[in-house]
C-alpha cells in the first residue's frame, strides 16, 4: 500500500471487480509471497468461482512473488518451476476449450 496509496486499495483490488463473465483464470501463486498475500489470491479465487466463473489456483509452498519466471529472471530452479507452469497452463487451456465448446 505504500507504493500505490491506501486510498486506491479498492480500485486496484481484483476482489472488488469480480462479476459473472470474467474470462477463465489460472493463477500460480507462492504461499510465501510478500507482495500479494496468498490469502488475497484465495479470496479472489473463491469469489470468482462463487460468481459463476472458472478460476483455478495452484499454490506453490514456500515460493515468493514471481517464482515461476524463466531462468532469465530467476537463476535457481527457475526452469523446473517455469516448465511445470507451462505444462499446467496447456492443460488448463485444453480443459477450458472442452468446457466452453
Amino acid at each position: 500500500m505504500k507504493k500505490v496509496g491506501e486510498n486506491r486499495k479498492t480500485e486496484i483490488s481484483p476482489c472488488h471487480h469480480v462479476k459473472l463473465g470474467i474470462p477463465p483464470t489460472l493463477i500460480y501463486h507462492g504461499t510465501a509471497d510478500k507482495s500479494v498475500p496468498f490469502e488475497n489470491v484465495e479470496r479472489f479465487t473463491n469469489l470468482t468461482n462463487e460468481a459463476g466463473n472458472i478460476c483455478e489456483l495452484i499454490a506453490f509452498k514456500d515460493k515468493e512473488h514471481g517464482f515461476f519466471h524463466g531462468s532469465f529472471f530467476r537463476k535457481t530452479n527457475a526452469a523446473v518451476d517455469f516448465n511445470m507452469t507451462m505444462e499446467k497452463s496447456m492443460e488448463f487451456l485444453v480443459n477450458i476449450n472442452m468446457i466452453t465448446n
